[in-house]
Order: C-alpha cells, then structure tokens, then sequence
C-alpha cells in the first residue's frame, strides 16, 4: 500500500514563518538604526555644549553662566535639559578622564529617551541614548615669543649678561606658562656668546641645535612646541599694505602742542605720518575702547620711520600699570588700544627714552603693540642704552631682526614674533599675553579634547 502524503500548502506556511522572521529582523535594524542615528544627534549637542560652556567661561569667568551657554547650546542642537526626560550636565573640570585638573575645560553629558518599536515587544519601550564630550581652551598654556626664521644660524642670538624671562615671577616662582620657540633647522638655531647669561622661561624649543660658550643650556628642549609658529599671521596677514589711511599728516615732530591734531579715533582709525617723525615728551596717542568687538583698531602708520627724542616718554593707549615684582599686567587688561606701525623705516629710540604702548585688544591687529610688517626687513632696535618699553601686546616683525642691546635697559612684552631675535647684555621678560588679557586674546584654542 503507497502512503500519499498531502503536501500543498507548505510553501505558505514556510514564507509566511520567513516573511514573519525577516520583519523582525528589518525592524530589529530599524530600532538599531534609529537609536545610532539618535546618538549621533546627542555627540554633537554635547560636542556643542561643551564648547560653548569654555567659551562662554573664557569671557565671563562664571560657572554658572557657562553651564546655561552649554545647556543653550545643547538645546539649540534639537536636546533641551529637562524637556521630555532630557537630561544635559555640564561639569567644570570634568568628572572623569585625563583632564579632571583642569578647571578650565568643560565636560557635558547628555542623556536622552529614544522609543522603539520592535524591541517594545520583549519590554523595552525607550532606549536611553547617551553622550560625553570635554572641550577645553588649551591655548593659555603656549608659547608666547617666537623666532620664525626657518634656517638662519644665530637665529636666537645670545650676548654678555642676557636675561629673557618668562614663566616666572622676581622671586622665581612659577607664573602661567610662557615658552619660547625658534624655528630654525640650523645646528646653530640658538647662539650662545659668553656664559653670563640666563633664559628662565618655561621652556625654549628648537628642532635646531645650539651652539656657544654656555655649556647648561638647561631651559632648552627638542621639538617644537606650542601653537604654530607665527600665530598672529592669519590674523594679521589681511591688512592692506600700504594701509589704506585716514588722515594723513606731514609733521616731521610731534609734541604736547600739536599731538591732538593726529590722534585716531572711529572715525580716522587710520593715521599715516609721511615724513620721518621725532616725538617729544609726555605725548599720548589715543587708542580704541578694547572691550567691543566693533572697535576699531587705531594705528598710527610711520612710513618713513619714528624717532622718541632724548629723554621722552611717550605713550600709546592706556591701561594697567605693569606690576614689576609678579611680572604681570593687572586684570583687567587693557581697554583703550592703539597699535605703532613701522611701515618703513627704523624705530629709533634716543639716550633715556621710554615707550609705552597698549595693544588693541580686539579687530584685525588685536594684540598687536609694535607692527612692523615682513616686507620692512629692516632691524627693529627696541632697547638701547637705559631706556625701557612697556608693551602689553606683541612686538611684531616678522620680517625683521629684533634687537636689544646694553645692559641697564630692558624690555617688558606680553608677546614677540620676530624673523630673528639678538639679546646683547640687556633683558626682556614675558608675562603670558593670555593671563595679561585673558578675556580678550586671539591665541585662544577652544577644541575638543574628548
């Protein structure tokens, strides 16, 4: 007897078992898709969050009002704190990770619900999506004065009783860090004549050699570091040359008598002088209110060069007075700016002279005291004999050799980009222009770090 066994029917059965696994798994993917493309919603509100809670703290040195700008942030990028079982934390220095002494970094955390549909049948309704990100301003802790010369020999060159300090207080005690960079290649980057010298900075980097008759030359280590050479170039490298003036003036002196008739303002921010240029004792040319993001920046434009007469002292801007004994410029910084350019020409500055000048603290030449700009390759001499400069801002000629020179006068400067730089028995110290103007520098690195 032949059994027949009734197989119609089985194809239905079976596709209907596979299109009834295949949903599973298309909604399975759904969930799983939906809840990444979730995640990659929350990692950028954090990466918002976080960067904006150190920015907003870089100005306004208040935590609570950086936690709302991250939170702002956050909200703005689709994820609200407390809005629909959202949750976006914004902790400073952050609770976990490798930069929990930093007090100046920002960590957010962000967790949000997210519904399923396929993973609801076995009890999982929502999904909670999560997100960390650490932002941090890692730029107050870079170099501060850089020697741009790619190869020259001597490209930091060193004499009798140098003294470049930076980092460090007049007790020797350690302030915010200020290093210093030489970009040159040469053997003989750094170049050491006579051993009666010192360089206390926080650190002095070469991808160059030394060469010399100090034979300790312990501050200098391998590698270039901090931020890159010439970081005001960008920044600078915009302005017109030749600058596009105002006013322009023929005076060949300039003293108390006659100074009002050159000062900048908003109106003339912009004031070039077009014959060689003697000024007097007790001038002040006006600068610019700092602390507006409008605010002009005043220059005041040298074209054939500048001379501050025997015994002068001569100013340009306000703001703090230098505090000797900390090495630093009291907070808060400068807010009334101007900047000296030497368009051509040389600075001269005669037996006795003092200058004083007060960099913009915002606009195209923000930190900018003394601008030299790189097609003006003539040395920029600004130290001689017992006369002294009070720069809260950088001395900028980066086509230029910086010198100074003789001992009993000296240079204080919150920055210097110079092509290459000589120290002949006189000194330089270097407060950080990021402490000096925290709020207002253009050195400032925001990025994420985690």
């Amino acid at each position: 007897m032949r059994i027949v066994h009734e197989e119609s029917g089985q194809m239905v059965v079976i596709s209907a078992l596979s299109m009834t696994l295949l949903m599973g798994f298309m909604a399975l993917a759904l969930d799983v898709s939906l809840l990444f493309r979730a995640q990659r919603n929350a990692q950028i509100a954090a990466d918002a969050a976080a960067t904006a809670a150190v920015l907003d703290y870089h100005y306004n040195l208040s935590l609570s009002h950086a936690q709302t700008a991250g939170k702002t942030a956050s909200s703005n990028n689709g994820i609200t704190d407390g809005t629909n079982g959202n949750s976006v934390v914004i902790n400073m220095p952050p609770t976990m990770g490798p930069n929990t002494a930093q007090t100046t970094f920002a960590e957010a955390l962000i967790s949000q619900p997210n519904p399923t549909y396929f993973m609801k049948l076995f009890g999982f309704g929502s999904v909670n999506v999560t997100a960390r990100a650490v932002a941090g301003d890692v730029g107050g802790a870079k170099a501060c004065w850089y020697v741009t010369n790619p190869t020259a020999s001597g490209a930091l060159s060193l004499k009798g009783a140098y003294s470049i300090t930076g980092g460090t207080d007049a007790n020797g005690n350690p302030l915010p860090a200020c290093g210093g960079v030489v970009a040159s290649t040469s053997s003989s980057a750094i170049k050491v004549t006579g051993n009666g010298g010192t360089v206390d900075t926080t650190y002095l980097a070469t991808p160059g050699g030394y060469s010399g008759h100090d034979t300790n030359p312990t501050t200098i280590s391998s590698g270039v570091q901090g931020l890159p050479t010439d970081p005001l170039a960008n920044q600078v490298a915009n302005q017109p040359q030749p600058p596009t003036c105002n006013q322009t003036s023929a005076l060949s002196s300039i003293t108390t008598a006659n100074e009002s008739t050159v000062q900048g303002s908003a109106s003339t921010p912009v004031i070039c002088f077009t014959s060689p240029v003697t000024i007097g004792n007790g001038v002040v040319f006006n600068g610019a209110s700092g602390l507006s993001s409008t605010a002009p920046s005043v220059v005041y434009v040298f074209e054939q060069g500048v001379t501050i007469g025997v015994g002068s002292t001569v100013t340009f801007g306000s703001g703090p007075t230098y505090d000797a004994t900390n090495n630093t410029f009291p907070y808060p910084p400068a807010t009334v700016g101007a900047t000296m350019e030497i368009y051509g020409g040389t600075l001269t500055q005669q037996s006795n002279s003092i200058l004083n000048l007060y960099a913009p603290s915002s606009g195209a030449l923000d930190a900018v005291a003394i601008w030299q700009p790189v097609a003006n390759t003539n040395p920029l001499q600004v130290q001689f004999g017992s006369n002294n400069e009070v720069l809260d801002g950088f001395i900028y000629a980066p086509g230029a050799n910086v010198t100074l020179h003789d001992n009993g006068g000296g240079v204080v400067a919150t920055g210097l980009v110079a092509n290459t730089l000589s120290v002949n028995s006189s000194s330089i110290r270097l407060p950080n222009y990021n402490t000096a103007n925290a709020k207002t520098t253009p050195l400032t690195q925001i990025i994420l770090v985690e």
